[in-house]
């Protein structure tokens, strides 16, 4: 069995061998020159000159333009929440609302608070120096008043102190003498006498009570010292009782006077004497000088505080009160417009246009400063962030142009380089480089994966050709297909810069070289070709 199969093999073979065999006497007896007869269409170019730049490539990856948590600008419980992840918001768009009520009572305190503070102002412009100028002149009357009392107190406290000695002498022999007409019996004209006594007392007692009022007024106004006060009265009061006793006197004259009231006129003569050593005594001391020295001093007083007054008036102190109350207005509207900013925190509200892309928290949640209730991300433009190895980031530039494409994108984009950071990463030997993308329409989305092409270097005047157009040979050779009398003909060319799908050639063709940009993928060495040039 295992032989027939072998057989069976080995006939398998020869067969194959034969077919094989007979296909080649065919396909030599079939002349050349009818495989070559179909020429081939393709598009023949010369190599233009222009610009072209080096190309790096790197792979980053895309961030938002601005990412944002947005946080309650006042701790309170939310009310209202007016988006969801996803929605598109401007920039002040109110996002929730946080509960607001004694935040709006404290505004409306804050606000009455400065309407005070802002009327108490104007009449401090209208009524401090008015106010001001009669101070000046209650000053100056009070020290004309002070004056008057000290010439006053001058004028009166010596001359009282001897008529009210001379007085209390006079009651004295007038009440001794009384006192002998009782006790020898009173004749017609003697009693005569004892009646005009009785009107000198009471003349005495008019002078003493007057003196008494007078003298109380300028004690109630310290012009003079108690001392003086207390004499003062105590010879009212014994003027008074002369009166009383010369009354009694002229009673005892007329009627006649027992034993018991000759002893009360004895008694009588005695408190007089007691009375008239008092006058001598106040004479002697010279109380009034005391008097004259207090109302000098206060005469002092009144001058400094004049002077004061003055002084202020010359460096118009009524301006510091104006001063005062525009502080007070100036403290009332920072109050205020604290008061108004808290109210308004109470919207939490967009800081930038963009989209929602999180809410962490509910109606009735409490939202506090520590916490975020919103993130959001402003994608009208987005970033490329890549690494660029330290031997070429001198290569690079802020405004530089980059070519930005996706990995599942074959278009590119361009964008400017706008930050090259100034550190060299110590691990990666590299720096980190941001490049931002008009992105209008949302298509790219943070976090993609992107290739970015760099042109680093620049040659001007530089031969170029289609990128496609250079080929890889045997061995990483580069070459091009070139037209030559009809038929393709394999150039090897050396190339420099590639930026895009331009490609520099250094050498291997000129400017009027007719190289096949088109159609190229089939041709072989020799081919026929017929130009769409």
């Amino acid at each position: 069995m295992r032989k027939f199969g072998f057989i069976g093999f080995i006939a398998l073979l020869l067969g194959m061998f034969f077919v094989w065999s007979q296909m080649a006497k065919i396909d030599a007896q079939t002349p050349k020159s009818e495989s070559k007869s179909a020429a081939k269409p393709v598009t023949i170019a010369t190599p233009t000159r222009g610009e072209i730049g080096e190309e790096l490539i790197y792979t980053g990856s895309l961030e938002a333009n601005a990412l944002v948590e947005i946080y309650a600008g006042i701790p309170g419980k939310i009310i209202q929440i007016n988006v969801d992840e996803g929605d598109k918001v401007k920039k002040g768009d109110v996002l929730a609302q946080v509960e607001s009520e004694k935040l709006e009572l404290a505004l409306q305190q804050a606000e009455a608070i400065l309407t005070a503070a802002r009327v108490g102002l104007t009449n401090t412009k209208a009524l401090a120096k008015v106010r001001f100028e009669s101070q000046i002149a209650s000053v100056e009357a009070a020290l004309s008043a002070a004056q008057s009392q000290l010439e006053q107190v001058k004028n009166i406290s010596y001359t009282k102190t001897t008529t009210q000695l001379q007085q209390a002498e006079a009651g004295v022999a007038a009440i001794k003498l009384t006192l002998e007409k009782i006790r020898e019996g009173a004749r017609t004209q003697e009693k005569k006498q004892v009646e005009a006594l009785l009107e000198q007392a009471k003349a005495a007692l008019d002078n003493a009570k007057s003196n008494f009022v007078r003298m109380k007024q300028l004690y109630d106004s310290n012009a003079i010292s108690a001392q003086t006060f207390e004499g003062v009265q105590t010879q009212y009061d014994v003027a008074k009782a002369q009166y009383e006793a010369a009354v009694q006197q002229l009673s005892l004259v007329k009627e006649g006077a027992r034993k018991e009231d000759i002893e009360a006129v004895g008694e009588q003569v005695r408190q007089a004497e007691a009375a008239l050593a008092l006058a001598k005594k106040l004479a002697d001391t010279k109380s009034w000088e005391k008097d004259i020295a207090l109302a000098e001093s206060q005469v002092r007083q009144a001058e400094a505080a004049f002077l004061t007054a003055k002084a202020s008036e010359e460096i118009k102190v009524w301006e510091t009160e104006i001063k005062i109350a525009e502080t007070q207005v100036q403290q009332a509207e920072v109050a205020y417009n604290l008061a108004q900013k808290n109210l308004a925190d109470t919207k939490i509200t967009a800081p930038i246009g963009g989209i929602i892309s999180a809410r962490m928290m509910d109606v009735g949640d409490f939202a506090s400063p520590a916490g975020s209730v919103f993130e959001m991300v402003d994608v009208s433009s987005v970033k490329a962030v890549f690494t660029v190895p330290e031997v070429d980031m001198d290569k690079l530039n802020i405004g530089d142009t980059v070519l930005i494409s996706t990995t599942s994108q074959h278009s590119t984009v361009a964008a400017k380089i706008e930050f090259i950071s100034p550190v060299v990463d110590k691990e990666k030997r590299a720096v980190t480089v941001k490049a931002t993308i008009p992105n209008p329409d949302a298509y790219l989305k943070p976090g993609r994966l992107v290739e970015v092409k760099i042109k680093a270097q620049n040659h001007t005047n530089a031969l170029l050709l289609p990128r496609e157009a250079v080929l890889k040979g045997q061995g990483g050779n580069k070459f091009v297909f070139v037209a030559e009398n009809g038929r393709a003909r394999k150039q090897t060319v050396k190339i420099g810069l590639t930026w895009g799908d331009k490609v520099e050639v250094i050498d291997g063709i000129t400017d009027s070289t007719s190289v096949i940009v088109d159609g190229y993928r089939s041709l072989q060495e020799g081919d026929k070709i017929s130009s769409a040039k």
